[in-house]
């Protein structure tokens, strides 16, 4: 966007999950499609955030399936710990050190200096 803040992101991450969920269905032979395809939702949205809390409570909060919350709870937290393998820095604050780089002048991962004590 013109403002540079992402966005987009909560929408094609829970349909890429959904698909994702939809696909490996047929690998878990009584288990309902439904429930895999909201795993998959919760799985693929906290890789890309590395948002587990987020990513849980927003498909929970749209299924009101309660009955899900422990499998989604662990589906977040492994997602979490595999995604932070693979880049060990979160989406968000890989997009913001750029403006903030702009709007300060010093890296984002800079120490802050106060002045004199």
């Amino acid at each position: 966007s013109i403002s540079g803040i992402p966005g987009g992101l909560f929408a094609p991450s829970l349909a890429v999950g959904a698909g994702l969920g939809a696909e490996v269905a047929g690998l878990f032979q009584g288990v309902p499609v439904g429930a895999v395809v909201l795993v998959g939702m919760v799985a693929y949205l906290t890789g890309v955030l590395q948002a587990p809390i987020t990513s849980f409570v927003i498909v929970s909060e749209m299924t009101e399936n309660h009955a899900l919350v422990i499998p989604l709870m662990v589906a977040a937290l492994i997602a979490d710990a595999t995604s932070k393998l693979v880049c060990p820095e979160g989406l968000y604050h890989a997009l913001a050190e750029p403006m903030v780089e702009r709007l300060t002048g010093r890296p984002a991962h800079a120490p802050q200096v106060n002045g004199p004590a």
